[in-house]
C-alpha cells in the first residue's frame, strides 16, 4: 500500500485535505506538503529490520543529562500502592509503582534547550 508522508515545508500555504475527514479535519493554511510513496525495501545488506541502537547513542549511567531512567537515578525504595495517580484527568483505580530517589539529581541549566 501506501503511505503518506506530511512533510513541514515553509514554501507551501495551500491546504490539505484530509486523508481521515470523519475523524480529522483538514489542514488549513498550513506550510505542509503530502506525498503519497510506496513502502520502501529494505536494503539488500540488511533484509530485516534490525532493532539496535544507533552508533554513539548512550543509555544508563552513560545517558546525556536531563534524560534519567530507572537504571541511572540512585533508588531508594520502590513500593506498590494506591497513590490516586492521575491519569488523563482521572485518579488510577489499581496500585501505581511509588518509587524514592535517595538524593536529588542536580539539574544543568545550560543542558536545557
Amino acid at each position: 500500500g501506501l503511505n503518506l508522508r506530511f512533510s513541514w515545508d515553509g514554501t507551501c500555504t495551500h491546504s490539505e485535505r484530509s486523508p481521515l475527514p470523519k475523524h480529522f479535519p483538514d489542514l488549513r493554511a498550513s506550510p505542509t506538503s503530502c506525498v503519497a510513496e510506496s513502502f520502501r525495501e529494505f536494503p539488500p545488506e540488511h533484509p530485516n529490520f534490525e532493532p539496535r541502537l544507533t552508533e554513539g547513542v548512550t543509555l544508563g549511567v552513560e545517558a546525556p543529562p536531563g534524560y534519567p531512567t530507572l537504571f541511572s537515578l540512585p533508588l531508594k525504595s520502590a513500593v506498590l500502592m494506591k497513590a490516586g495517580v492521575d491519569v488523563f484527568g482521572r485518579r488510577s483505580r489499581r496500585e501505581s509503582l511509588c518509587i524514592r530517589v535517595s538524593h536529588q539529581v542536580p539539574i544543568d541549566n545550560d543542558a536545557a534547550v
